[in-house]
């Protein structure tokens, strides 16, 4: 796994103690970002810390291995995958229950012309990198840890991994993402 260590950002690292951060902050890998997640109906704005941990280029072998078909495998002809690690805990513990949401649907990748890089989505265990949702300790206080995938064109590189709900102030259609790079 590639990590980086914290640089210098565009804002304040870390916010405040219950203080979400502001869309639009750019951050190293390793640093946290506080955002308002949500899921469903019944999980509305729960202040979540959020930090992208490292992102690692994937390889055609490791879909190979999963036992992928040829046609999935021929649909990354030209493209590079890259595996993002996102660790997550729950920054209000009395609010509404995290477990099996999936915190991995609000986050994607720019490349390194600022375009937004393709989701894979993949049903089941895939070994080096599962999209798992929450786990029940989240709730408790622990750290989850999630993983998911993206793909680019090779002609590109990696530019930074992005929270950016479907809508809201950290949409790329409505407001602009946290990053990490």
């Amino acid at each position: 796994m590639t990590e980086t260590s914290p640089a210098e950002t565009d804002e304040a690292a870390a916010p405040a103690a219950g203080e979400l951060t502001a869309p639009g902050t750019r951050l190293a890998f390793g640093e946290p970002a506080t955002v308002p997640f949500s899921s469903g109906a019944s999980v509305t704005d729960v202040p979540l810390a959020v930090t992208v941990t490292g992102v690692e280029e994937g390889a055609v072998a490791d879909f190979e291995a999963a036992g992928l078909d040829q046609d999935f495998l021929q649909q990354l002809a030209g493209y590079t995958t890259y595996y993002v690690t996102v660790e997550a805990t729950k920054a209000d513990p009395g609010a509404a229950a995290l477990a099996s949401t999936a915190l991995h649907t609000d986050m994607g990748a720019l490349d390194s012309n600022g375009e937004a890089m393709q989701t894979v989505s993949l049903i089941g265990e895939f070994e080096p990198c599962t999209a798992a949702s929450m786990p029940s300790e989240i709730d408790e206080g622990a750290t989850a840890t999630t993983c998911y995938i993206v793909a680019g064109s090779d002609a590109v590189e990696f530019g930074s991994a992005t929270y950016e709900p479907n809508e809201g102030d950290y949409s790329p259609a409505d407001g602009d993402p946290i990053r990490w790079s």
